[in-house]
């Protein structure tokens, strides 16, 4: 499923930046604005959805999730319109929301969650394979019509919502409810459950404050790499190369690096500690953060490109065991709903950075704005530091945790 998706997500995300800029003609702060409509949306809906997805059902929440995120990147494609492009957002948002936090919790429900980490390394790797294809696919038929890849990209979405409406099984699951009924009451006690959790447990708040930087710092970045290399690096003169082809360079030589560089080093990091964990956490983040200095401030292609690939690399080694150790430390009967939680600290960094850094764009240039992001993921390296402080986290007991409200 999640390389299928990410095949989809290849296909829409190796062009998006120049269908934006070059097609529709958005300037640094719509492109931003683009962005915090998506994350706005998906803040609204993400921690509903997560309560819905404990008490219902996980399958059902993905499969509604995926059929409206293939329906807002599909028609995006229809009309080069920027009225178009933000309903799509909401459309993309909701979608999302339904499948984040849902699809993890259905995993470790159906395999166990001490079991997650290695799966989440391994999916990993397919979903870089995927994403490999999808950029390959994306640049040829790119080349053809710009918008094609866009369309596509939907349509498989919604071809393997239907599938999995058939496929996907739901064994490990057990609904929260009242007897039969779940109501308005048992949906806010698993609500209030959730933040008890959360609360209760050191790591879980660290892990939620890092995702709020992280949030706040992605939104800005992701939306003005691509315009920042198009009008302020300069893409390469070679031939009758199209900015599709250099883009296609980009996404597919990231991929490799980030598959070779997990495939070296899963059987080490399946085996470290937590506090050898937290450790890479903040050497990443500091490698991260210094890549992003280098990249606003180089005029070469060759070097703004190099440290995007060291840079996704990285990405790649950390998230799956930064999903594996979130997973683990979350009760079955509420982890949707916390994963969801902290779904909405990405979210809310995103609402909350995104539109200051396109105004830094718009007001002073795409550079001073990339400048930007670094700086705020600089507090991650205190957290991730704090993470490193806490002690191997108790087991967590697979059962039902209540709360009297």
């Amino acid at each position: 499923m999640s390389a299928v998706a990410t095949y989809a997500n290849g296909l829409l995300f190796t062009i998006s930046a120049i269908y934006y800029v070059n097609r529709i003609g958005l300037d640094p702060l719509q492109l931003v604005l683009v962005g915090t409509v998506l994350e706005t949306t998906y803040l609204i809906f993400q921690l509903p959805t997560g309560v819905l997805a404990d008490h219902f059902s996980r399958r059902l929440s993905v499969i509604l999730g995926l059929t409206l995120t293939g329906l807002g990147f599909g028609l995006q494609g229809l009309a080069p319109d920027f009225g178009l492009l933000l309903f799509c957002q909401v459309l993309w948002g909701v979608g999302a929301s339904f499948v984040e936090g849902a699809n993890d919790a259905w995993l470790a429900d159906e395999v166990g969650a001490e079991r997650v980490g290695p799966i989440f390394l391994l999916n990993t790797q397919w979903c870089q394979i995927a994403g490999i294809l999808g950029l390959l696919s994306s640049v040829a038929l790119a080349l053809i019509d710009l918008t094609l890849p866009i369309v596509l990209s939907g349509v498989i979405y919604l071809a393997l919502s239907l599938f999995l409406v058939f496929a996907m099984p739901e064994r490990g699951f057990k609904p929260v409810s009242i007897g039969n009924r779940p109501d308005l009451g048992s949906l806010s006690r698993t609500l209030i459950t959730g933040l008890k959790v959360v609360w209760s447990r050191p790591v879980l708040l660290i892990l939620l404050a890092v995702e709020f930087f992280v949030g706040a710092a992605s939104e800005g970045f992701d939306r003005l790499w691509g315009a920042h290399l198009l009008t302020s690096v300069g893409l390469p003169v070679f031939g009758h190369w199209e900015a599709v082809i250099w883009f296609g360079i980009i996404g597919v030589g990231g991929d490799i690096i980030s598959l070779v560089g997990l495939q070296f080093c899963r059987g080490w990091l399946n085996r470290l500690e937590r506090s050898n964990i937290a450790r890479l956490f903040v050497i990443s983040q500091a490698v991260i953060i210094v890549g992003r200095f280098i990249f606003s401030l180089s005029g070469s292609f060759e070097l703004a490109v190099g440290v995007l690939w060291i840079s996704g690399a990285l990405q790649a080694l950390v998230r799956p065991l930064f999903n594996a150790w979130l997973t683990e430390v979350i009760p079955s009967n509420v982890r949707a709903t916390v994963l969801s939680m902290h779904g909405q600290s990405n979210a809310v960094g995103q609402i909350v950075g995104g539109p200051g850094v396109g105004l830094l764009g718009r007001a002073f240039s795409t550079r001073v704005a990339l400048l930007a992001t670094g700086l705020m993921l600089v507090p991650n390296l205190w957290l991730y530091s704090k993470l490193g402080g806490q002690t191997r986290s108790q087991p967590v007991e697979d059962g039902p945790v209540t709360v009297e409200v």
